[in-house]
């Protein structure tokens, strides 16, 4: 299961970022979302996730300041920036962010980013072997 978390003062980019979550899980993965409206709340709330779509600016706590201090605690979450300000993309990489896309979002583009976000997962997750007897 993949769990996600959409951190997004703007409510309208919320509902775009969970129902393109939905249509592109559904059939292929199974999946969690948990939403938030500010950077304070989700740090307050500190779920375990494994791909954060975090908006860069916020009223309280903007969006590299929250991935900073996810950092500290979990260098394992897949963090990708969903921002109208793209002058803030060389911040970005100082927290390891994966990706960003650019408000208004595009079902195609988010498509492409979290294909790339799964072929990133995957491939921290050892190869097992089940044997019954």
């Amino acid at each position: 299961m993949i769990r996600f978390a959409v951190v997004e003062d703007n409510a309208e980019c919320q509902r775009t970022l969970v129902s393109y979550i939905r249509d592109f899980c559904a059939g292929r993965e199974a999946y969690e979302c948990a939403v938030f409206d500010d950077g304070a709340d989700f740090l307050a709330a500190a779920p375990e996730v494994d791909i954060l779509f975090l908006d860069i600016v916020m009223a309280r706590t903007n969006g590299v300041e929250v991935a900073r201090r996810v950092r500290k605690r979990d260098d394992s979450v897949v963090i990708v920036f969903v921002t109208e300000a793209v002058q803030y993309a060389l911040e970005g990489y100082s927290v390891h962010a994966l990706d960003f896309l650019v408000k208004p979002l595009y079902y195609t583009s988010f498509c492409t980013t979290v294909q790339r976000v799964l072929d990133v997962l995957k491939k921290r997750v050892p190869n097992m072997l089940r044997i019954d007897y």
